[in-house]
């Protein structure tokens, strides 16, 4: 039982940690309570600006903002025309590929 409920917790954790697909939660969000730092902004494509707002995410913008992701992003970097390399510390490093979050490294 006790390996049981230590199973789920580490299910539900797994749940909140890794980045969000950009895919399946295709959403504009908008934020009403103040201004966001913003720490680090890089172009991805043509009309794609992709923006780390710290603790508020990561989150790229063509006319709608639509997050990213919940975390914070240590670095980030821009690999070819259209692929996002992100390095989300101890959650590890992901590429942002045609929508879909890639874990690339621990």
């Amino acid at each position: 039982m006790r390996l049981k409920n230590i199973l789920i917790c580490v299910i539900l954790a797994g749940l909140f940690v890794f980045p969000m697909s950009a895919s399946s939660e295709k959403e504009t969000e908008r934020w009403t309570y103040g201004p966001w730092q913003t720490e680090a902004m890089l172009s991805l494509g043509n009309e794609v600006l992709i923006v780390d707002y710290g603790q508020n995410g990561l989150w790229s913008y063509n006319g709608a903002w639509i997050r990213l992701s919940h975390l914070d992003p240590l670095r980030m970097v821009k690999w070819g025309e259209s692929v996002l390399v992100v390095d989300f510390g101890s959650h590890g490093l992901w590429k942002l590929d045609q929508a879909e979050w890639v874990k690339i490294a621990l």
